[in-house]
Formats: structure tokens, C-alpha cells, sequence
């Protein structure tokens, strides 16, 4: 019964996620970077930001990684004793099944008792980790030989009359992952092979705007994105996710909603890069002409961006009885956040106007907001094009402790 309701509950999730995702922030973004997908010049800009050392050789070809990889999920080491009998046993089989098959007569031992709680806590960290698999892993379920329900001693297979289709799809899933990973280009680093994956992502799977009129279509899982090339926020999430992991990221599959009234389900990404946290938009990278503001994050931008109600959690915080997620407080790898005012000053002086005059929403530390401050409009020049260019700080607004959000004209 409670495997039955957490399947249900499962399904509706993955439900929401299909609504409405298309949602394109466009408040705050400059006419500047109003373009569909990246150039050269964009990445080039983009990891300028970069902490790791940028200036290495671009090589073809991320090395593969395995998918699933159960032991690598660092809230393993956080388990109770019965907590990682139950996750060892679910991982067995979920490795057994993805490289045999799903045998539906099969039973598997658990070492010992485990309570459900325990058993379903395992259970849902390896949901939450291998969003691809989900549907072999919808197929496991806890056993009680005793009958009582209250513990669990084994795994069995609780399939319908399209497991060997799941399976099928899921390898060429997978065969495809590992093909595309082959071709991207890349400088070795965490960072650029985060912005290699998003921006594949973006060129080669298109957002199906017509989903609304696709009732039944699989538009959110791995397969479909694919093998078939097209998806909405929770396949392309999915993707994201699959395609990091194999090449050796950490990433989290996060599920919401937009900050829109009129819009619900969302999926987006969290990547950790150098030991700290960033949150990722494929979708919105996609969708919305503004790549740059989408990707590498911290929550107060995903916040500002349209996120919202983050529902699908990852860590189990035991003091307080509930899950959480990682906290993405970093703007280092964020494009539009700068430090000092030199980088900033360049930043602006290579911006290119398309119209009269256009707007640019930065970020900024709160030193560089009091040095504009006490800056005259006419101090911040730029000679483009033989032309003479102004900026001006029309306005500014405080986004945390230490981060300013300018409005800046440039005529």
C-alpha cells in the first residue's frame, strides 16, 4: 500500500512538472542579449567568469562515467546502519536491473529488518539522484515475508506489460548519452563542461511549445529528449542531469514552480562546481533569448528569475525532519555579478547597443555600488564604433547582504 501511494504521489509530481514550463522570464533583461543560442564570443565571455584556470586547450570528448552510480551520492555517509542496508539493497538491484534486465519473479534479500520509514527514505534518495531511471526504479518495491508491512526484508518487482519496453528505451537512452558526450568540446574543466552540456542541450533538443495539445505524450522523460530530440522542462532537466553525471558533475533535479500565477509545474538544475552550489535553467537558457542570466545561478537570482516553491528535495536534515537542498549562495561563476568596478567598467565598455539607447541589469558587491555612487554619468565612457557612449545608474535595489541589483542606461 505505501509503495502503491509513494508511485502515485511520484506520478503526479512528474504531472506537474509537464505544465506550463515554458515560462520565459523576460523582466530586466537588455536588448543586448536578446539571441537564441550561443556564439563563440558568448562563451568566450561566459567563462571569463570562470575561477578555474580558463586558458587550457579545447579537447572532443568528456570520459564517461557510470550511470547510475549509487555510491557516489555523498548523503550515503549521513545513512544509519538499517538506513544503508536498505540503500545497498535497493542499489544492487537497481545496477542488477539496468545491466540484465528487470526479471518480475525475482526477489532480492535484504541484509536484515529495516523499517519502511527507513527503507523509503533510502528509496527516495536514489529517486532523487537518478531522475532517468525512474521508471525501472518505479519497478522496485520493499517486501514484508511476515506480512505486517511495518518492515521490510526483501525487494521484489512490481512491473506492468511494458517493463522490457522501459528498458529498452532506457539503454538507448543511456547508448545516446555516452554518443553525445563523445563530441563535446570542452577545456577540461568543471565549468566548461557544464556550459558545453547546457549549451548541446539548447542546440539540439527543441522545447515542444505544443504540449498542451500532447496529452499522453512522454515529453518529460530521458528517452524521448534523446532519442526523439524534443521535450519539455522535465526531460530537458532530466538530460541535463544524465549528461553531468556521466561526465563526472554533480548535479540535482529540482522541481517547483514559476513565480507566474498563471503558470505551474517547472524542473530546472543544481550543479556543484568547486565545492559550491549553482542553479541551472536548460529550459530557460533555452526559451527565453537570455542564456547568460540562466545559467550558474545562486538562489537569490533563480529566486528573482521566476523560481519558485522548490518541491523536490535531496538532503535529509534529521534535526529538523525534513529534506533540503544544498544552499547556492556563490556569484562566481554568475555572468552578470562583478566585484570590482574595473570589471564591471570593461563589462560595459564592450557592450554593443542595438537601439539609441538600451538597459542592462547587473549585480554587484556592495563596494562597487558605493564607488558608482559617488560617480559622475559622464565618467563611465565608451568609445565604440568611434562613437561616445554614457552610462547611467538609473536605479539599484539591494538582493542580500552583500549584493546589489543596478538598472544601467546606456545612451
Amino acid at each position: 500500500m505505501l509503495k502503491t501511494f509513494y508511485t502515485i504521489a511520484l506520478a503526479l509530481l512528474l504531472a506537474l512538472s509537464l505544465v506550463s514550463c515554458s515560462f520565459s522570464p523576460t523582466h530586466n533583461i537588455s536588448k543586448n542579449e536578446t539571441y537564441e543560442t550561443f556564439d563563440s564570443t558568448d562563451t568566450n565571455e561566459i567563462l571569463s567568469n570562470e575561477t578555474e584556470a580558463s586558458d587550457k586547450e579545447q579537447i572532443t570528448g568528456i570520459e564517461l562515467h557510470a550511470y547510475p552510480d549509487p555510491y557516489r551520492v555523498r548523503e550515503y555517509g549521513n545513512l544509519t546502519d538499517d538506513q544503508k542496508i536498505a540503500y545497498n539493497a535497493i542499489s544492487e538491484v537497481l545496477l542488477d536491473i539496468t545491466s540484465n534486465g528487470i526479471d518480475p519473479k525475482k526477489t532480492y534479500k535484504l541484509d536484515g529488518h529495516v523499517s519502511t520509514s527507513d527503507f523509503m527514505l533510502a528509496y527516495d534518495i536514489i529517486c532523487a539522484n537518478f531522475p532517468s531511471a525512474d521508471q525501472l526504479i518505479g519497478a522496485i518495491s520493499g517486501k514484508d515475508s511476515m506480512g505486517t508491512q511495518q518492515y521490510y526484508d526483501s525487494i521484489v518487482m512490481v512491473v506492468d506489460d511494458n517493463y522490457n519496453e522501459y528498458i529498452d528505451r532506457y539503454n538507448e537512452a543511456i547508448a545516446e548519452a555516452d554518443k553525445i558526450l563523445k563530441t563535446i568540446e570542452h577545456n577540461n574543466t568543471e565549468y566548461s563542461k557544464a556550459l558545453a552540456i547546457a549549451k548541446w542541450i539548447c542546440d539540439n533538443i527543441p522545447y515542444a511549445h505544443d504540449y498542451t495539445e500532447r496529452v499522453g505524450d512522454e515529453l518529460n522523460n530521458v528517452y524521448t529528449a534523446l532519442v526523439k530530440r524534443e521535450a519539455v522542462c522535465g526531460g530537458l532537466s532530466t538530460v541535463y542531469d544524465l549528461l553531468c553525471k556521466k561526465a563526472g558533475l554533480e548535479t540535482i533535479y529540482v522541481r517547483g514552480d514559476c513565480i507566474n500565477p498563471d503558470l505551474a509545474g517547472h524542473a530546472w538544475n543544481m550543479i556543484c562546481i568547486s565545492d559550491k552550489w549553482y542553479y541551472v535553467d536548460v529550459t530557460w537558457m533555452s526559451t527565453s533569448g537570455n542564456m547568460n542570466a540562466n545559467f550558474m545561478m545562486p538562489k537569490t537570482i533563480c529566486d528573482e528569475l521566476g523560481h519558485n516553491e522548490y518541491t523536490y528535495y535531496y538532503y535529509w536534515d534529521r534535526e529538523n525532519n525534513t529534506y533540503i537542498l544544498p544552499e547556492a549562495n556563490s556569484y562566481d561563476l554568475y555572468y552578470s555579478y562583478f566585484a570590482n568596478i574595473d570589471e564591471l567598467i570593461n563589462y560595459l565598455e564592450n557592450s554593443e547597443p542595438t537601439e539609441e539607447y538600451f538597459y542592462l541589469n547587473v549585480y554587484v558587491s556592495n563596494d562597487v555600488a558605493e564607488v558608482l555612487s559617488s560617480m559622475e554619468a559622464t565618467e563611465i565612457t565608451s568609445n565604440l564604433n568611434g562613437e561616445k557612449l554614457r552610462f547611467t545608474v538609473i536605479d539599484k535595489a539591494v538582493r542580500d547582504d552583500n549584493v546589489v541589483m543596478l538598472y544601467i542606461i546606456l545612451t
